[in-house]
């Protein structure tokens, strides 16, 4: 169990009878017929549960005598107000006129007593249970990446990008159909979908910073349109149809529905994004990019502009955006990262008396690898969100024959990279993505091996005993530091003494140190950041000259040469140990070099990528003649990012390797469930 800010979370039916105090037969009767807030995860079993103390809590304030199981007894069973009369006594004594009460005050009270009843069963609180999401069920497969998912009529659209192209996919609300819509742009964000779901509204993304021109695309196959003059970071039509709101970086415009006659509406004190109109469209919501993303409301009747949730998150870590309004108003339904905790949540909304009993958000579930915006079907029944699956990866070979990357020979499915191979090429050492741990296998695959966690990076020693690596943290701010373990398996030793942040280190020749650059929490590091040499036997360490602001060091495997890359990776760099002289040897007009460049075995060429130009590839260059040419393009190949990294690597024969990212995103729907 942990705690958030909705208290514990009670895990399984025993954790939550236990809870209760009740037998477990009970507590799953509450959930189905008086919506105990019992939450399942898309996926999982229909019996994997958890619930939050806070709402179990509250939805004990209600209070209904039902017979307890078993023994014909009477017991206090939970319930909202209003599904239940409130216990009241069994019989009202009425007191005879000698006792002083006239049969006009008995009237009195017992009008109070039946006033009370229907206050009870019929107040602005007679429903206090929390919101929650009912069975789950899984909408979209196939795999690849969906986002900005957006519903109209019974049809939900989103960006599919599967395979590196972007294309705008439709679907059926029940997950029957679907089908792609042409709108041939290379990067775009879908906004909205017009009141009768025959028009999307796009924001074309090849401008900087989110901002381009705003598209409308048919869903009945019409050519795209550009609103004219019109660019946006956001923008949405309102409920009835009739107006269009977007903003520019800072400016809230409001225009007519098809853009003409657009007007400043408001200055907002940062960029803003996700915007959404109110059902009785009177208010904007949107969240606002400070530090973080926070939700904020605008008043189109006061023009004024309000946070909205003052004091729920406090770190800048976390954020609250995309959200919706139900049909009825009720509820806004939105996506937040709350004390590190990624997941839909819920505010009340319209109802006063609902915003005195709980003015904090409801999560609605927790997501441990990502969820998207959500949406809420025109009748109101339905949730509907994009999760994420847990990312792995594929090693994949380039097969200079068929001319593209295949899965590694017998070991198709392996997320792995860092791959190192050993001297004698028998063995390989690799890393395990997303664990980060460090293994060991023979050429042919078998005979694995886990040596140790936290790893990245590894290098064998040029005699095959041992392997340098450095160390992976998770935590950003905790320095790297290189440890050296032996091909066995046996205790990983920190042998560097400093400095306090250490990058990737790589064997000298003989094997007597190794050269090695830093590291640091932002990039790029600190101007002061060198190349360094340490030697074992002495336990030194030495710095290159002229070395000052570079990092990523590479030695030679035959001793003559150091790669570096300067500490903006612009340009890559060769030291010559005989001359001590460094050169420029590489760079990209449209991309920084990439996160590993790798010496071929013979020490005559060094391999890099271009990972950010818009036609990615890996290179070959010439040591020391400077000669570069494209190896394999790397375009449309979905690789990963994250603590790994875009790493590229090579086999003894020289054949390039990369991890292809296998990460899927699918859209799930959810009963709504808000009494």
């Amino acid at each position: 169990m942990g705690m958030t800010e909705n208290g514990t979370r009670l895990d399984g039916w025993k954790t939550i009878a236990a809870h209760l105090n009740k037998e477990v037969r009970t507590v799953i009767r509450w959930e189905k017929d008086r919506q105990l807030p019992v939450h399942r995860i898309p996926g999982k079993k229909r019996s994997a549960v958890y619930a939050w103390t806070s709402e179990i809590d509250l939805w004990l304030k209600g209070t209904a005598t039902l017979p307890s199981e078993g023994n014909g007894s009477v017991e206090t069973a939970p319930g909202p107000l209003g599904s239940e009369v409130a216990a009241l006594p069994a019989e009202v004594i009425v007191p005879s006129a000698s006792k002083g009460l006239s049969r006009k005050r008995w009237r009195i009270s017992a009008a109070l007593v039946s006033l009370g009843v229907t206050i009870a069963l019929f107040g602005p609180w007679r429903r206090l249970i929390a919101p929650h999401l009912g069975t789950a069920l899984q909408v979209t497969s196939g795999g690849g990446e969906k986002r900005d998912l957006i519903g109209g009529a019974n049809s939900l659209f989103f960006d599919s990008s599967g395979g590196g192209i972007e294309t705008i996919a439709r679907v059926d609300q029940n997950g029957g159909r679907q089908s792609l819509l042409r709108f041939g742009h290379q990067t775009f964000a879908l906004q909205d979908v017009s009141p009768g779901g025959t028009e999307l509204l796009v924001v074309d993304g090849g401008l900087q910073g989110g901002t381009g021109p705003l598209w409308v695309v048919s869903t009945d196959g019409r050519p795209a349109r550009r609103m004219p003059g019109l660019s946006a970071t956001t923008a949405a039509w309102s409920p009835d149809g009739r107006e269009l709101a977007y903003v520019n970086d800072r400016s809230l415009y409001l225009a007519n529905a098809n853009g003409t006659h657009p007007h400043n509406e408001l200055t907002l004190p940062f960029r803003g994004e996700y915007l959404r109109w109110s059902p009785d469209g009177r208010r904007l919501r949107l969240s606002l990019a400070e530090s973080s993303g926070r939700l904020c409301e605008v008043s189109l009747e006061g023009h004024t502009i309000r946070r909205l949730l003052t004091e729920w998150s406090r770190s800048d870590r976390d954020y609250e955006c995309c959200g919706r309004w139900t049909p009825d108003g009720r509820f806004f339904v939105f996506k937040a990262v709350h004390n590190g905790i990624h997941g839909l949540w819920a505010i009340g909304d319209q109802n006063v008396w609902r915003q005195l009993w709980n003015h904090n958000p409801i999560q609605l579930m927790p997501s441990l690898n990502g969820v998207g915006t959500p949406v809420v079907s025109a009748d109101g029944k339905k949730l509907f969100a994009v999760v994420t699956s847990p990312e792995g990866g594929d090693l994949m070979r380039y097969d200079p024959t068929a001319r593209r990357f295949a899965p590694y020979p017998d070991q198709s499915g392996l997320s792995a990279a860092h791959t190192a191979f050993s001297p004698d090429g028998k063995h390989i050492a690799y890393v395990t993505h997303p664990q980060m741990c460090l293994w060991k296998m023979n050429a042919d695959g078998t005979g694995r091996q886990m040596l140790t966690d936290h790893a990245a990076l590894p290098q064998w020693s040029p005699d095959g005993r041992r392997i340098a690596f450095m160390e992976h943290t998770d935590n950003p701010d905790k320095p790297t530091k290189i440890r050296v373990i032996s091909a066995d398996g046996e205790r990983p030793e920190q042998p560097v003494p400093s400095p306090e942040w250490q990058g990737v280190p790589t064997w000298t020749a003989d094997g007597s140190g190794l050269v090695f650059g830093e590291n640091g929490t932002f990039f790029p590091i600190s101007p002061s950041c060198s190349i360094h040499l340490f030697t074992f036997k002495s336990g030194r360490i030495s710095d290159f000259p002229n070395s000052t602001g570079l990092w990523t060091a590479r030695a030679c495997p035959t001793g003559r040469y150091i790669a570096a890359v300067t500490r903006d990776n612009r340009k890559l760099v060769l030291y010559d140990m005989r001359s001590a002289v460094w050169t420029e040897l590489a760079s990209f007009a449209d991309s920084p070099i990439g996160a590993n460049p790798t010496w071929s075995r013979d020490g005559k060429f060094i391999y890099v990528d271009a990972p950010d130009s818009p036609d990615p590839a890996i290179y070959r260059i010439s040591v020391p003649g400077g000669r570069m040419e494209q190896v394999v393009s790397l375009k449309g190949i979905q690789r990963i990012h994250g603590s790994i990294g875009m790493w590229i690597g090579l086999t003894p024969d020289n054949l390039p390797l990369i991890l292809r990212a296998v990460q899927s995103s699918e859209v799930w729907a959810w009963d709504w469930i808000a009494q």
